[in-house]
């Protein structure tokens, strides 16, 4: 069975790739804001949904959508960027990401957690 847009699960984490953005994080907890996102702030680089499967941004009509890349998730990828950002970027650098196993309550706490760049 193919992977479709209601396959996505929320959240949406995005990275960006490009300019004054390079290696920031974004954290949406709806995909379609993500998208809205997308279209005016900055090109995505990597995105994973809740289930931390990679997501690719392709062009729809005059917009943009996400597909799944996989349905296997790339837990360890996505979790490395997450600490790369908080590494990056935390004024406090003391701050790490919430220690959470669970991937989808991991991205929830990271959402909560508000890093102060």
């Amino acid at each position: 069975m193919a992977l479709t847009w209601d396959d996505i699960v929320d959240p949406v984490v995005l990275f960006a790739d490009s300019g004054n953005m390079l290696g920031h994080m974004w954290w949406v907890g709806d995909p379609s804001l993500a998208l809205e996102m997308v279209e005016g702030f900055f090109d995505v680089a990597h995105a994973y949904d809740g289930l931390a499967r990679p997501l690719r941004l392709v062009q729809d009509g005059d917009g943009f959508t996400f597909e799944l890349v996989s349905s296997e998730p790339r837990e360890a990828e996505m979790r490395a960027r997450v600490y790369s950002y908080y590494r990056r970027f935390a004024r406090n650098q003391a701050q790490e990401p919430p220690d959470v196993s669970d991937v989808r309550e991991f991205l929830y706490a990271v959402a909560d957690d508000h890093v102060d760049e």
